[in-house]
């Protein structure tokens, strides 16, 4: 089972600038240490979170205990989580649908997600990112 979870996003530079990703990334720089369980890719303000087990309940404890640091560290860093634009997707086959936290309300869990322009499906089949691009 893997979980993907996207849409963390801060404003610390203006959109567009050349200095801009490298300055937020070295401002973020610390954020991979304080997950234990999902694993972190930063790019900018973009953040996507992932994680995989085989037993769902287990890892809906486990990201929620991350996503919980997250936010903490967010707070101390006097940023916020864009909400709106926070989305999870999960792929594999589950009976149950995981509820995740990051303030309210719980994170959507959609079947595909747009990362960095990428449309990616929980089929990986590419098809929405391929009529998105025709």
């Amino acid at each position: 089972m893997e979980f993907f979870l996207t849409g963390y996003q801060c404003t610390v530079v203006p959109r567009g600038s050349l200095l801009g990703p490298l300055l937020v990334n070295m401002f973020i720089n610390d954020l991979n240490f304080v997950v234990h369980v999902s694993s972190l890719r930063l790019y900018a303000d973009d953040t996507t979170a992932y994680a995989s087990n085989a037993n769902i309940t287990a890892l809906e404890l486990s990201l929620n205990q991350d996503l919980e640091k997250l936010s903490s560290w967010f707070s101390s860093n006097h940023l916020t989580v864009n909400g709106k634009k926070t989305q999870a997707m999960i792929l594999g086959n589950s009976a149950q649908e995981p509820v995740l936290q990051i303030g309210d309300p719980p994170i959507e869990i959609n079947d595909s997600l747009n990362i960095l322009s990428v449309h990616i499906d929980n089929k990986l089949s590419f098809k929405d990112h391929i009529s998105a691009i025709l």
